[in-house]
């Protein structure tokens, strides 16, 4: 045993660190000095990395780099702050590469005919118009796609495509549009955001529109007026108990079959798809849902039967009615189940019933 403080082991460079130190060797590398020959280029054959690169920048990270640099995979695939376990060269070359902003090199880049839908106003006259987009990575989400698209439109000097977006992680519902005719594109469970370029095809042609319902008029484009859904909200979507703070309502018992069936119903986020995926454009989906979330909690129960009559009879207003096709449920994103229109229609019912008792007609 010795007299002194044990000795520490050195602590190891925070990924950060490490990558700024490998950034600062390739910037001392990239200038070139009187002793250093620099390689020729091989008589006209390109690297299948050059692809990536931009004529202003002085060097991009490729796998054959980063072992030049000596990078040690291993550390960085041991370091917590780094998410993936099994590390490769193209790994950690696309992780230095977006570092410096540069773009990820993909082999399976895709070429693609997009026939969008452009309406410069409510009361214009709309049109298809035809765009082919190259170097698609299958890795880009389609609101990705759509960038490089408007990007590519204004270096041409044409106005960009509107699409409406936000959170991007499909959880607001604000960039829903029609994609080769279906609601959210061909991926079951999907928003608009959260659909990669894998599901299509190298030379595919991608038909664009907006949702397809007389109760969501054009904006601009592929943008919609959604705010008849507000209305339906507006009209009883709430609730008048004080629950008071977090720990306060924590405390409220709520059985366990009642609470996960909420959440299922408090799962929809308004994107519209069950709308115009409907042949009537009906909105009892969408409607069900925002009444059973709240119908079904104890704190929502002084409101139920006056809040699903006026839900019903709001949606009513702005909507067709549901024939039971079931294309609401195929295009929900998050997969709301049909019960829910049952629950509500029986709740519906019983309102009415309560309503002829209290002014004696039953």
């Amino acid at each position: 045993m010795g007299n002194g403080n044990p000795r520490r082991r050195p602590r190891k460079k925070k990924l950060a660190n490490r990558v700024d130190d490998v950034l600062d060797a390739t910037h001392e590398q990239s200038a070139p000095t009187p002793d250093l020959e620099l390689p020729q280029e091989n008589d006209g054959v390109k690297s299948e990395f050059e692809s990536t690169k931009n004529p202003q920048d002085t060097e991009t990270h490729t796998p054959e780099k980063v072992r030049e640099l000596g990078k040690d995979k291993k550390e960085i695939s041991e370091d917590p702050s780094y998410p993936s376990t099994d590390l490769t060269d193209d790994d950690l070359g696309d992780f230095l590469n977006n570092k410096q902003g540069k773009g990820t090199y993909s082999e399976d880049s895709l070429s693609l005919t997009l026939k969008v839908w452009r309406q410069s106003g409510p009361n214009a006259r709309g049109r298809f118009e035809t765009y082919l987009v190259e170097n698609i990575s299958e890795d880009m989400s389609f609101l990705e796609m759509f960038d490089v698209l408007n990007e590519n439109l204004i270096n041409e000097g044409i106005e960009p495509v509107e699409i409406a977006s936000d959170c991007r992680e499909g959880i607001c519902g604000t960039c829903g549009c029609m994609i080769n005719g279906k609601a959210h594109g061909p991926e079951k469970a999907t928003a608009t955001c959260q659909l990669h370029m894998r599901k299509f095809k190298d030379g595919d042609t991608i038909v664009v529109e907006p949702w397809q319902a007389a109760s969501f008029p054009i904006i601009k484009d592929l943008v919609v007026d959604r705010s008849p859904m507000d209305r339906i909200i507006e009209s009883g979507g709430f609730i008048t108990v004080p629950t008071g703070s977090a720990p306060d309502a924590n405390l409220i018992p709520v059985p366990k079959d009642a609470a996960d069936t909420a959440f299922d119903a408090a799962a929809c986020i308004g994107c519209g798809a069950c709308i115009a995926a409907c042949p009537n454009s009906a909105a009892q989906l969408f409607t069900s849902a925002k009444v059973q979330h709240l119908n079904l909690l104890p704190q929502g129960q002084a409101e139920r039967w006056s809040r699903t009559e006026d839900m019903v009879e709001k949606m009513e207003e702005y909507f067709g009615s549901c024939t039971n096709h079931g294309e609401c449920h195929e295009a929900c994103p998050k997969e709301i189940p049909l019960d829910f229109i049952a629950y509500t229609n029986r709740d519906y019912v019983k309102s009415k019933r309560k309503n002829r008792k209290l002014l004696g007609q039953g």
